[in-house]
């Protein structure tokens, strides 16, 4: 008789662990599609839910919550996020790990975790350090941790077996500490699922109707409000456009710079700005849908460290996308492939309000645009996600 045991028994997946202080959206869905290949193992310190919850296989860590009031705040957070985590991932099985670039030293706990024990991982780079941090002007190229640093980055970096970023740009960048090889990058551009972030009639928008926004032309930010963020000039266009009633601008998020924006609101008697926190998961696609005019900022010198993802969550609501960025950034490149907004030089303000003012009058321009915005989004799906965790299975 033919024992059919080892047939029938469920096989085994691969354990992969997860590492990522503060889960955003697009992490929440790499999570979810790498949960097809392995047995996910998710150590986190926040979660921000836009739309999509976490597949149920997912087994969950919490550890403490990240700190972006304040640098010290968040190196002290980091600090704890580490002493709660590498301990006790350093003795659990592990066939795969995969590491989010917060906390920033991800990266190289990766490398030391592969020699010590072997263990392949992958890295999902949003943004680069110490490039991000040189370039905010908290310490300078050649100081000594900026140096070990990038020290740190030449050693590990080579050993991933697959580094993940989400534009040339980055990746270029990334490849400087490899001697300029890119073997081992994949760009995968960010997405969101365009079938739960779309444009929502404003008479059937429940957000619109809550915050009093109907007849008005509505201007938006919604997003993190931290040191690469430009939001002075976002405010200097508010100023600006004081005196017309129907233009209201309306900033969704939190970070570092928040009490400054509140702040400079109060000051300057700005009463055509709204200052919201970020939205519940079931009020955020109505939130974003809301906006007819959708801001992402960049501040001088970041352009080529980063590629916001709230433009993606924007072109899906089909707003018209306003970047407040330097030239020659990806942004730059998506606006201009797909029609759906404008660039403008951090500080000219002068130039964003003659624009708003133009599309807040001329309709037939703005549909255009929202419909070109709306087209590009499906050029941005989950099928990104998927991607991610195919590549990482076949690494």
């Amino acid at each position: 008789m033919v024992n059919n045991f080892d047939s029938q028994r469920e096989v085994v997946k691969k354990r992969l662990i997860y590492i990522d202080q503060l889960v955003g959206p697009n992490s929440v869905d790499v999570v979810n599609a790498l949960c097809d290949h392995y047995d996910v193992h998710l150590y986190y310190g926040s979660v921000i839910i836009t739309y999509a919850p976490f597949d149920f296989r997912i087994k969950h860590h919490k550890r403490n919550t990240y700190e972006k009031g304040s640098i010290l705040g968040r190196l002290i957070s980091w600090i704890l996020f580490y002493g709660t985590t590498l301990p006790v991932v350093l003795f659990k099985r592990k066939d795969h790990l995969f590491l989010v670039s917060n906390p920033p030293l991800n990266f190289f706990f990766g490398f030391v975790f592969n020699i010590l024990t072997h263990t392949k991982f992958s890295l999902l780079l949003w943004d680069i350090y110490p490039d991000i941090i040189i370039q905010s002007g908290v310490t300078s190229k050649g100081n000594p941790i900026s140096r070990i640093w990038s020290f740190l980055n030449s050693i590990a970096f080579p050993k991933a077996s697959r580094i993940f970023t989400v534009s040339e740009f980055l990746a270029s960048e990334i490849a400087k500490y490899q001697k300029g090889l890119l073997t081992n990058i994949r760009v995968i551009p960010s997405w969101t699922d365009a079938e739960k972030i779309k444009p929502i009639p404003k008479e059937e928008n429940l957000f619109i109707s809550e915050y009093n926004l109907f007849g008005k032309f509505v201007v938006m930010y919604s997003g993190n409000m931290g040191k690469t963020h430009d939001l002075e000039t976002l405010i200097e266009v508010a100023e600006l456009m004081i005196a017309d009633t129907d233009v209201v601008f309306v900033l969704i998020g939190d970070g570092e710079k928040r009490e400054k924006i509140v702040q400079q609101v109060s000051e300057r008697r700005l009463r055509n700005v709204m200052v919201l926190p970020f939205q519940e998961p079931e009020m955020f696609p109505k939130s974003i849908a809301s906006a007819d005019i959708g801001i992402v900022t960049l501040a001088a010198g970041f352009e080529n460290y980063s590629v916001p993802s709230k433009t993606y969550y924007l072109m899906a609501a089909g707003a018209v996308i306003f970047a407040i960025a330097k030239g020659r950034s990806e942004l730059e490149s998506i606006i201009g492939k797909f029609e759906c907004g404008y660039r403008f030089d951090p500080g000219d303000a002068n130039a964003i309000v003659q624009e708003i003012k133009s599309l807040s009058i001329d309709k037939a321009k703005r549909v255009k645009l929202s419909e070109n915005s709306r087209k590009a989004a499906l050029q941005f799906t989950l099928k990104n996600a998927t991607t991610i965790a195919n590549e990482v299975a076949t690494a």
